[in-house]
């Protein structure tokens, strides 16, 4: 039987030789006189045709899971006894010449070599392209490994570090494709300088990736700093402005001259009035403060630096709580209203209360900054003298904050109760 060849179309004298294990096929060359020779064993044409026969029977019926029978399939039918003829005619049909590219070796092929080399370069080609991607993606891991964004406040854009290098970098790294690296995360993180400072030792900073920040505290120390400033700025609402040397020195000197001429000259009215005062702010004598101020005030009844005191004095003092006790307790409040206002007439600016002020209320909260009395009386001196009243509001509540069921914690809401009502 004549065949053409697949490559370059010559002609082939077809031979085939039936022995009791297997067919020998031998293809002639008339042009080059040149033979070729390949073999298949009965077992594997048997299995040949038994593969296409159950794939065309697994195309036909899928559901089905009976095994192919000769006389149900035609390449089957093809081993039975009178069908040599078309066996040799399928086989004819089903062979090629192949040239070895590498060689020029010409080799015979079936058509299930064929389907298998095919088969063995497509799961070539397929293993190509996973390792590929399995290369690319251990790439693009190693990258995000060693490689993070850092955002830079000057440009406003972000720009691309080795961790294992130091070197930067504006563009991203090719490997990387069409991804892109995560967002650094919001924190803080510490460096130490391989340059030195003065002193000869590696500088240490803290960097921020995620917003660029650079600073010489860390987390912690930034923390401590922030919160002493919020205690020296509460400070600051509670007992105004940071005293300074002469200011503490000068309260120091006022009370212990207070208590040296009381002692002294118990009836002169100026060291009366100021003996007064310390026992009234200072050392919270509320009935020695209250019998000084009694004979101050006989003697000298509108001054104004002994009404404003008296007046802070009798709001600061426990009143009556009860139903019966309300009169007096209304006719208390009248009373150091009345002061005040009087006292506002002889010295409307409280210039002649500024030694007071300093000496006695407000170094009293430097002194005592828990104590509930002493929070009163400078709120007291606040909502009614100075007139502040955002300053008096803080007041009030640390000072009821510091008298939680405490003994001056009915004082302390009583007075903070009128503040609220007068305010709003």
């Amino acid at each position: 039987k004549l065949i053409r060849g697949d490559d370059d179309g010559s002609i082939y004298l077809l031979s085939i030789y039936k022995s009791t294990v297997d067919f020998t096929f031998c293809l002639y060359d008339p042009a080059s006189c040149n033979r070729i020779r390949t073999s298949l064993s009965h077992a594997a044409l048997h299995k040949w045709l038994s593969d296409e026969a159950r794939l065309v029977h697994n195309t036909n019926d899928s559901r089905s899971s009976r095994c192919p029978r000769y006389r149900d399939h035609p390449s089957l039918a093809l081993l039975l006894p009178g069908r040599q003829g078309d066996l040799v005619e399928w086989l004819s049909t089903r062979l090629s010449v192949k040239t070895t590219p590498d060689t020029g070796h010409r080799r015979v092929l079936f058509q299930f070599e064929i389907d298998q080399e095919k088969a063995e370069r497509l799961a070539c080609r397929i293993q190509s392209v996973v390792r590929k991607l399995a290369a690319r993606a251990r790439a693009r891991t190693m990258i995000r490994e060693h490689f993070e964004k850092v955002f830079d406040r000057e440009s406003g854009a972000y720009y691309y570090v080795n961790s294992k290098t130091g070197a930067c970098q504006w563009t991203k790294p090719i490997l990387l494709g069409d991804d892109e690296l995560d967002f650094p995360k919001d924190q803080w993180r510490r460096i130490v300088s391989e340059e030195g400072g003065r002193s000869g030792k590696p500088n240490v900073y803290y960097h921020n990736p995620a917003t660029g920040q650079l600073s010489w505290l860390s987390e912690e120390e930034a923390a401590r700093m922030l919160q002493r400033r919020v205690r020296e700025r509460q400070a600051t609402d509670i007992t105004g402005p940071k005293l300074d040397f002469a200011t503490v020195a000068s309260a120091v000197k006022f009370i212990n001259d207070a208590e040296r001429a009381f002692a002294e000259q118990p009836d002169r009215l100026s060291h009366k009035v100021n003996y007064a005062m310390v026992c009234h702010c200072l050392k919270f004598d509320y009935d020695q403060a209250k019998q000084q101020y009694e004979e101050a005030i006989q003697r000298c009844p509108s001054h104004p630096v002994i009404g404003r005191a008296y007046a802070i004095l009798l709001l600061a003092m426990p009143r009556p709580t009860s139903h019966e006790g309300g009169v007096e307790r209304n006719n208390v409040t009248q009373k150091a209203l009345d002061l005040f206002r009087e006292a506002e007439i002889g010295d409307p600016t409280a210039r002649m209360f500024r030694l007071a002020i300093q000496n006695c209320f407000l170094w009293a909260v430097v002194v005592h900054p828990r104590n509930p009395l002493a929070l009163l009386n400078s709120a007291l001196l606040q909502q009614y003298v100075l007139k502040d009243p955002g300053r008096a509001d803080k007041l009030y509540r640390r000072a009821l904050a510091m008298s939680m069921n405490g003994p001056n914690a009915a004082i302390v809401r009583q007075n903070y109760e009128i503040f609220q009502a007068l305010r709003y």
